[in-house]
C-alpha cells in the first residue's frame, strides 16, 4: 500500500487510480478496501460522500488473522496454540456513517454498530 498515492477525506481513504476506497475497520483494526470503479472486478454502490458513506451490497472480508503495527501489515500472521493460522470473517453493512456487523464475523463486534471513525483519527493514532 505505501508505494500507492493515497488521499484521506472524511472517512474514508481513496486509492489513486484503483477504482477503490477504503475504510478503517475497528472490528479487524485493518482498513478495507471497497470496489466502487473497479473494471473487471466486484464493485459496490458508492453514494459518493466521505463523511457519511454508504456501500451496497454488503462487505463481506476473509482471509487469516494479521499481526499489524499502528495500522500496517507486519508480514506476520496470528497463529493459534499450535502455530496454525487463525481464519477470520467481517461481514458488514456500512450506511451513513455505521457499520452494522453480521453475525458471522469472528471479532469482538459481531452483531453490533459502531461509528466509522474518522480516517484522520485512524492516520493520526497510527503516527
Amino acid at each position: 500500500m505505501s508505494d500507492e498515492k493515497l488521499t484521506y477525506v472524511g472517512k474514508l481513504r481513496f486509492v489513486a487510480g484503483g477504482g477503490h476506497v477504503q475504510f478503517y475497520c475497528p472490528g479487524c483494526n485493518d482498513y478495507h478496501s471497497v470496489g466502487v470503479a473497479n473494471e473487471g472486478g466486484p464493485t459496490w454502490s458508492y453514494n459518493q460522500d466521505p463523511h457519511s458513506p454508504t456501500f451496497s451490497p454488503s462487505i463481506l472480508c476473509k482471509g487469516k488473522k494479521i499481526v499489524t503495527e499502528r495500522g500496517e501489515w507486519t508480514g506476520e500472521w496470528e497463529r493459534d496454540a499450535d502455530g496454525n493460522l487463525i481464519d477470520f470473517v467481517c461481514h458488514s453493512f456500512v450506511r451513513a456513517d455505521k457499520i452494522q456487523f453480521l453475525a458471522d464475523c469472528t471479532h469482538h463486534l459481531k452483531r453490533q454498530a459502531v461509528d466509522l471513525p474518522d480516517i484522520a483519527d485512524v492516520v493520526e493514532a497510527s503516527e
